[in-house]
């Protein structure tokens, strides 16, 4: 297949994921579409290879995606922005993924349509790894309820014929990554981040380039139209001890632990006052937040690897020494 007829559309090409794979796939010899938002950055999308498309994405996009070999869904509207509402998330998330479902159907040239989904829709997992097969979770935060609904419209579609394959990716970290890990790393580095109990509960996160090489893994696929994977690191880490290895990395003051249930009583109360009226650490101080220091959330990837020979290469250890690397860099530059 030549370059110009593997025309991959990518929406959210602004964001850390999005971004990524632009280059990622530009570099491999696609030619990219990259979607962005009216008004917001394009993290410098320049490369040869790369179209950038402004849009807000309820304009007539049919004579981009018709042309298109490939579409990536990756806009979305995400967890960390605690200022918007359920119906937010909702329009940006589920109604804009049926909108492109739609324009979608009426192209004959698309062979796949990845749709970015989220491992959060499972919830906390208990020490056993969660399989595709797993029913969602309960009390799931807005962003996580809007993947799922936007997952019910996906297999609405490939009922349509649709050649959808749906990703469910779980926490993604690595340089570049401008939002969640800074601040993380900025309060150890202050040492002004506490373990909130003894912070057992565990993650599975996939670096950046082990994610944007499973999308194309999942893109050029001969699997059926319909499938659901999972897509996450091969380690399980305890969180305690994930942030002191950051800490230890730079050159921190190991963390200390606070107990749990008065922290969790006071998330639990604080829910009750207004977003507007609290400052922005207190915005974060959920149950949802509280309670993933002590929650499980692991991840069984067998059937990617198996039927996508999807392959993570990079360990928790490499990877955060290189994202460490690149916010010591970069990103304190700009503080």
């Amino acid at each position: 297949m030549s370059v110009e007829s593997k025309k991959v559309f990518i929406t959210g090409a602004n964001g850390f994921l999005g971004s990524s794979l632009c280059f990622y796939l530009a570099s491999r010899g696609y030619y990219v579409i990259a979607a962005v938002r009216q008004n917001t950055k394009n993290r410098n999308l320049k490369h040869q290879n790369i179209k950038i498309v402004t849009t807000r994405y309820k304009d007539d996009l049919n004579d981009i995606i018709k042309d298109a070999d490939y579409i990536v869904h990756a806009a979305a509207l995400l967890s960390s922005n605690f200022k918007s509402k359920r119906k937010d998330f909702y329009e940006t998330n589920v109604i804009l993924t049926e909108e492109l479902l739609k324009k979608a159907a009426k192209s004959s040239k698309l062979k796949r349509f990845i749709f970015i989904s989220s491992v959060g829709i499972y919830g906390p997992t208990g020490e056993k790894r969660a399989s595709e097969a797993r029913d969602a979770g309960e009390n799931l935060t807005d962003y996580e309820w809007s993947k799922h609904e936007a997952e019910k419209k996906c297999q609405e579609f490939n009922k349509q014929g649709v050649p959808i394959i749906i990703l469910r990716l779980s926490q993604l970290y690595g340089p570049g990554m401008k939002y969640g890990w800074p601040r993380i790393f900025k309060e150890i580095s202050n040492n002004k981040l506490f373990l909130i109990g003894r912070a057992e509960g565990s993650i599975q996160p996939l670096y950046i380039d082990d994610a944007v090489r499973g999308i194309e893994t999942a893109m050029i696929s001969k699997v059926n139209r319909g499938e659901v994977f999972n897509m996450a690191g091969r380690e399980i880490i305890i969180l305690h001890d994930l942030f002191n290895q950051i800490a230890e990395l730079l050159n921190a003051n190991k963390l200390k632990n606070i107990p749990y249930w008065p922290v969790y009583l006071l998330a639990y109360f604080l829910k009750f006052i207004p977003v507007s009226l609290k400052s922005e650490k207190l915005n974060l101080l959920t149950i949802h937040n509280i309670s993933f220091f002590r929650e499980s959330r692991c991840y069984d990837i067998i059937k990617a690897t198996k039927q996508l020979n999807f392959n993570p290469l990079v360990d928790i250890k490499e990877g955060l020494k290189n994202t460490l690397r690149w916010y010591q860099e970069s990103y304190n530059k700009h503080e």
